[in-house]
């Protein structure tokens, strides 16, 4: 058997562009599992966190017609409610 040199380059450049594919996989696969690990780790450490250690949330203008204050346990301590005016 006998092979020509244009058989060889041409498996050379196959090979080579079978590389380039490979490598290009292998690179997006561990981006999706470095990203899935983070997402994962993130949840994990959000559900980990005691009840009322959140950070605050700090607003300009906070608008409601109803306002329900409860305690720790649940209980209603006390309610804010706007009644119905007529405009002028």
């Amino acid at each position: 058997m006998h092979t020509s040199a244009d058989g060889t380059q041409e498996l050379v450049e196959r090979i080579g562009r079978l590389e380039r594919q490979n490598r290009f996989w292998k690179i997006g696969g561990i981006a999706a599992m470095v990203a899935l690990a983070c997402s994962l780790t993130a949840s994990v450490w959000a559900q980990a966190l005691p009840p009322g250690t959140a950070r605050a949330l700090r607003a300009q203008t906070i608008e409601a017609q109803h306002f329900v204050l409860k305690s720790a346990d649940g209980q209603t301590e006390g309610e804010f409610t706007v009644s119905a005016r007529a405009r002028d």
